[in-house]
């Protein structure tokens, strides 16, 4: 699961991706495909090229981290106790 998580990020990553910064987006984001694009809008092209390291943790994308601030996700799952 995790090299086919990587292989989504690559495409969303304008220029190079550092094969080591690769596996800390797709280990931050559990290989989720939107948190995968967003956490690589984040972090500066030389950071994703391993120039420079990214932040720890990385953060997420604004557009999720809006989105699940917002409460439009919602738990579709209700328990009734």
């Amino acid at each position: 699961m995790l090299a086919a998580a990587g292989r989504l990020l690559e495409p969303a990553v304008p220029g190079a991706l550092d094969p080591g910064v690769r596996d800390r987006i797709v280990a931050s984001t559990g290989g989720t495909p939107l948190a995968l694009v967003e956490a690589a809008r984040e972090p500066r092209a030389g950071q994703l090229g391993g120039g420079t390291p990214p932040p720890e943790p990385i953060p997420l994308g604004r557009a999720l981290r809006e989105r699940l601030t917002s409460g439009s996700v919602r738990n579709p799952v209700r328990r009734s106790r």
